[in-house]
């Protein structure tokens, strides 16, 4: 969000929202540009990992600490998501758009065991 935002504005993220806003207003500011709007349908899967993985972290407290407590370890797939979306979608639009051409708009869906995954 934060790279997105500043090629775009020559703006911090950080600088330009406060800590709880980041996120609302980088989909603000993702919803009023067509070029970037592709990323509006990462939002639910952002949501989803911010959720289940990182959310505790922000705040001291390891969500992998709670699983492996719990015996239960994290799906290795579902933590290479983000990667594999970054990788291979999100990052070549973003050379597409600094190239000055149209980004695909399509987006590859994932399946796990036959199965197409839903970041709800």
């Amino acid at each position: 969000m934060n790279f997105v935002y500043y090629l775009e504005t020559g703006e911090s993220l950080q600088k330009r929202a406060s800590k709880k806003s980041r996120r609302k207003t980088f989909f603000d500011f993702v919803a009023s540009r067509q070029k970037w709007a592709f990323l509006q349908s990462y939002a639910a899967e952002l949501d989803y990992f911010d959720s289940r993985y990182r959310g505790p972290e922000v705040h001291k407290a390891s969500v992998l600490r709670a699983h492996v407590a719990a015996a239960r370890l994290p799906e290795a797939f579902e933590l290479l998501i983000p990667v594999n979306s970054a990788m291979n979608v999100i990052w070549n639009n973003v050379m597409e758009i600094v190239s000055g051409r149209v980004p695909s708009s399509e987006r590859p869906k994932l399946f796990v065991d036959g199965r197409e995954w839903n970041p709800t």
